[in-house]
């Protein structure tokens, strides 16, 4: 599932941020720093989840190299990941998907 991150809130300003170091009195204006917003945890593949797509991958490369097809395998990894955050997270249901998919990220070698 993936989860929209939050916007950042915006953060105070020290005291003092808005007076200049350089000439005393002269104000500028406070420096506002982006603030970096991490991802919940739930966006993540957990062990398991990650060990699933690991075999499904290797079951898929098995296959190319018994047809003798050559794969793009970060176009195979997209389609795997992709799959499975949008729900298919049954092995058998998540290798049959990929396998019918396989025109995406196979060629020809012999």
């Amino acid at each position: 599932m993936y989860l929209k991150p939050e916007p950042p809130t915006p953060q105070p300003a020290r005291p003092g941020a808005d007076i200049c170091p350089h000439r005393s009195g002269h104000r500028t204006a406070a420096l506002a720093l982006p603030t970096v917003v991490m991802p919940a945890p739930s966006q993540f593949l957990d062990a398991e989840d990650r060990a699933l797509c690991q075999r499904v991958a290797d079951q898929v490369t098995a296959d190319a190299k018994w047809y003798s097809t050559s794969i793009d395998k970060h176009v195979l990894a997209s389609t795997i990941l992709s799959l499975f955050q949008h729900g298919v997270v049954n092995e058998a249901n998540l290798l049959a998907h990929v396998r019918a998919r396989r025109h995406d990220f196979t060629k020809k070698t012999g």
